[in-house]
Formats: C-alpha cells, sequence, structure tokens
C-alpha cells in the first residue's frame, strides 16, 4: 500500500503540472501526440513575447529586421543541430 501511495503522489504532482500548462483542454483526453502535440502555456508566452518583442522580416533582406532574423534562423538551427546530436551520442 505504501508503494502505491507513494506512486499516487508522483501522478498526482505530475497532473497538476500537465494540467496547469494545458488549460484550454479542462477535462477532454488528448492523445495525438504523434501527429500534432499541443503547445503549453509557457510556450505560447514565450512565442507571444518574441513576436511582439521583435521585428521579423525576411531573413535574406539587407535591413537590421532581416539580420534579425537571419541570426534568429541560424540560432534555431544550431540548437536542434546540437540537439541531434546529442541524441545520437546518447543512443550509441
Amino acid at each position: 500500500m505504501e508503494e502505491f501511495l507513494k506512486f499516487n503522489s508522483v501522478y498526482t504532482d505530475q497532473y497538476h503540472k500537465i494540467a496547469k500548462e494545458f488549460k484550454r483542454i479542462g477535462e477532454n483526453i488528448y492523445l495525438d501526440h504523434a501527429g500534432a502535440t499541443l503547445y503549453s502555456e509557457k510556450q505560447m508566452q514565450h512565442v507571444f513575447t518574441e513576436l511582439t518583442s521583435n521585428i521579423y522580416d525576411n531573413p535574406h533582406s539587407m535591413n537590421m529586421s532581416g539580420k534579425l532574423t537571419e541570426d534568429a534562423v541560424d540560432l534555431v538551427r544550431f540548437r536542434n543541430s546540437v540537439f541531434r546530436f546529442d541524441l545520437s551520442v546518447s543512443n550509441t
């Protein structure tokens, strides 16, 4: 019984964290994470802040906003390559 209570406590804590990040689904159950994973509240707040704080432009434009966009795209590509490298190393 004690083991069950430990598991239940972990599950309940995790449930509350998930419920906080996905308020909009309420009591619904969402299982299609392979096809289209839902964005969390935190992710949407970060994207909103990013889009309302910067001017993104065509990354091939020769102006400051184009350069900002090019740098942002390069940073995402770099982070993605590091992430993929970490996955390939950890899976070997």
